[in-house]
């Protein structure tokens, strides 16, 4: 993660560090984000004073990174409140969603195309950074399917040449508890020995099955592992996964599908990001 080497403002909920006039959030979960301006400032301060108890910065070097890397790393926020984007019945032009679902969901968190600008930012950082070394980027199944594909367009934009794996993942137990047992399947683990590795996941809620994943690569003799996400959830846990190398949007702890996310396997096919209303809750729930 990145921080700065610059001046260290410490509010009694949470550290900011000042860079060039700007703003960046470091959480204690490792979460950042970048705040352009005071109203964004103010907009983030009423998401910390949600926090009960004062937050730990991490400070990194920075010496060898650029303000434009720097941003590009940090995850586009969406704070705790936002307004949701509702479709019009009365528009062609609005986020589309199969007939079955109606009344299934609250409305757009993220849209299409700003998932789609944020994926591109994130292969030109990945680009920079592993040129010449040609990763695996492996995709965790089933979630991370449709980021992972539409990641790989832009990586190839970029001129990057990569292998492509696939895994699954299956924790024995809850997600939440670290200590369980994680079965991996679909990738012939003696590929990845002295390989640059790019774990790619569609959400970090605690990153409990990420980080066992992560120690089976380093057992297999990797080179290097990291990993990319599309969502990092901020939510109010003690043990989660600090290592979340490219994250594309750091989102409230709401019920979100859409996007190759889902609820009961339905919901994937979503091109937006959504929010679940209760009755699809309770209809997929029941399924």
């Amino acid at each position: 993660y990145y921080s700065f080497r610059h001046t260290v403002v410490c509010s009694r909920f949470a550290p900011l560090f000042i860079f060039s006039g700007r703003y960046l959030f470091v959480s204690k979960t490792g979460d950042m984000s970048l705040l352009s301006d005071d109203n964004e400032l103010n907009v983030f301060s009423k998401f910390t004073e949600q926090k009960q108890q004062p937050m730990e910065g991490v400070i990194a070097d920075t010496s060898n990174t650029n303000e434009q890397d720097v941003k590009a790393r940090v995850p586009i926020l969406i704070p705790d409140h936002t307004e949701l984007r509702v479709p019009s019945m009365n528009s062609n032009n609005d986020f589309v969603y199969p007939p079955e679902y109606e009344g299934h969901l609250e409305g757009v968190l993220i849209p299409f195309n700003d998932i789609i600008d944020r994926i591109r930012v994130l292969a030109r950082v990945i680009g920079a950074e592993y040129r010449g070394k040609r990763p695996m980027i492996v995709c965790v199944l089933k979630g991370a399917s449709v980021f992972y594909n539409n990641l790989l367009l832009a990586l190839s934009q970029q001129r990057i040449t990569y292998s492509m794996e696939f895994l699954r993942a299956k924790c024995t137990i809850n997600d939440s508890n670290s200590s369980g047992q994680v079965e991996i399947s679909g990738l012939d683990l003696t590929k990845v020995k002295n390989r640059h590795i790019i774990l790619v996941d569609d959400a970090v809620i605690t990153g409990g099955t990420l980080s066992h994943v992560i120690a089976v690569m380093k057992a297999a003799g990797c080179a290097s592992i990291k990993v990319c996400a599309l969502l990092n959830k901020r939510i109010p846990v003690e043990k989660r996964l600090k290592q979340v190398d490219f994250v594309g949007f750091s989102v409230p702890n709401l019920f979100l599908v859409g996007h190759g996310l889902d609820y009961a396997d339905s919901y994937r096919e979503c091109a937006d990001i959504w929010v679940v209303s209760n009755l699809g809750k309770e209809k997929k729930g029941k399924t």
